[in-house]
């Protein structure tokens, strides 16, 4: 038997990926097998299997040149979070000085609203992350942000009922924030301050849409405008509808509010008119016009194009940079095409069926930042953020039936028409004439 190389407790990292470290927990050695030792490493929370060919020591004092002189290299994630980490902890002008001070998880992606937030002169966004991404911290991001560069007296969260709790708890457990949960009324009772005082007392309020849009709340917003530091609002979709109370109290709350958020994960899958009236509430100065909005947006399509050919598998090339041409022959658009950026991005798409499907996710999220509307609008997508999710597939899956599971299967899917009527929603379709039931169901492929 060979001695081993590593004991339990020392501290070792992978030789391919030499930012994965971990602790050695525990050893063995195949003499069956390999002949050799397997060491128990834990790598954060997970715990690996790993010969020791796969891992070296922790050196004590090599800098990372050293490792780049012997040709040692991390992988381009890390490379990218450590340049999101880099940027926020130094930031070469006064930006992210929240970043640390949150009790969350470190996503670089979410650091991505605060930053256009900031580079907003109207400090306007509307946040349009895909479901499950995490709006709440980015917009918790945000109020921590304005909160070390200003005195934030009055901020209002506008979220639907059933979430306010769910808000209470972030913004107390993760930022260290205190919100009180109110009733639309209470909103309305600050007229009598306002109108006795001339000014609107401190508070840190979440209220629900369903009672801030009473007559009482929205005319006393409308009439008096009251100074609001901060507004948020949660589903801001429910606001698009012009003829609507709902869509009367976000154009009062972006009357009264020096910054302003909107939280929504469907405007893009809504027709144009109702983005364009999401956005008419966040600033109608720069969004007064349908028309012009329209404008705006057909300009935009090559580059939604070329975004989609990238994203194809696989990726439509010739499609990708015939669209990106097309930004030339657009007065919106010409203005972008004369940077050296965007001679870079022709030229990554030119090479994009040669590119690793990270790096064609990477082209695809820098072709959209040619968006005009990019200021106002931060959209994340899963695949973006996420290439190595798991995708469902779905597929149809044939089984034959016992003639005992057949008259239980017919005495569940008879019970079901009883109680749900509704022949789409019986689930699983029977063949009696076969014995077959044809069942969808989704196949998972991935991690």
């Amino acid at each position: 038997m060979s001695p081993s190389r590593f004991s339990v407790g020392d501290t070792v990292r992978r030789k391919s990926q030499p930012d994965a470290v971990g602790v050695v927990r525990d050893r063995g050695y195949l003499e069956e097998a390999s002949g050799d030792w397997i060491y128990r490493v834990q790598f954060g929370n997970a715990m690996r299997g790993v010969a020791h060919t796969e891992i070296e020591p922790l050196p004590e004092h090599t800098s990372a040149w050293d490792d780049i002189k012997a040709g040692i290299f991390a992988s381009a994630e890390a490379f990218r979070t450590l340049m999101t980490f880099e940027r926020l902890r130094r930031p070469p002008s006064p930006i992210a000085a929240s970043f640390g001070s949150a009790k969350a998880a470190f996503y670089p992606f979410q650091f991505k609203p605060l930053l256009k937030f900031l580079e907003n002169p109207r400090k306007r966004l509307l946040i349009a992350d895909d479901v499950g991404l995490g709006k709440t911290i980015e917009a918790g991001y945000i109020i921590r942000e304005l909160k070390s560069r200003m005195s934030l007296d009055r901020v209002l969260l506008v979220v639907p009922s059933r979430l306010r709790t769910k808000w209470k708890t972030e913004m107390e457990r993760r930022f260290g924030e205190r919100f009180e949960i109110v009733s639309g009324s209470s909103v309305a009772a600050l007229r009598k301050n306002m109108e006795t005082h001339g000014e609107v007392e401190r508070f840190l309020w979440i209220v629900s849409i369903e009672s801030a849009r009473s007559d009482l709340v929205v005319e006393f917003l409308e009439d008096l405008q009251p100074p609001l530091d901060v507004v948020v609002v949660d589903e801001a979709h429910r606001m698009r509808n012009p003829d609507t109370l709902q869509h009367r109290l976000g154009k009062a709350l972006s009357a009264c509010a020096e910054n302003m958020i909107l939280l929504t994960a469907t405007p893009v899958q809504t027709d144009l008119d109702n983005l364009y009236r999401l956005l008419n509430i966040l600033d109608d100065s720069e969004f007064q016009d349908a028309t012009l909005f329209a404008d705006q947006v057909a300009a935009n399509r090559p580059i939604v194009r070329a975004g989609g050919a990238i994203r194809s598998n696989p990726p439509a090339v010739e499609d990708a940079v015939n669209a990106l041409e097309e930004m030339k022959d657009n007065p919106y658009t010409l203005p972008l095409t004369k940077s050296g950026y965007f001679a870079s991005l022709l030229d990554r798409c030119r090479r994009a069926g040669d590119l690793h499907r990270d790096e064609r996710v990477a082209l695809q999220r820098d072709i959209n930042e040619l968006s005009l509307t990019g200021n106002i609008i931060s959209r994340t997508r899963k695949a973006e953020v996420i290439p190595d999710r798991t995708i469902r597939d779905a597929m149809v899956k044939w089984v034959r039936y016992t003639p005992a599971e057949r008259a239980f299967y017919d005495s569940v899917a008879d019970l079901c028409r009883v109680l749900r009527p509704d022949p789409l929603r019986l689930g699983p379709r029977p063949c009696r004439a076969s014995g077959f039931s044809c069942n969808r169901q989704l196949h998972t492929r991935g991690s």
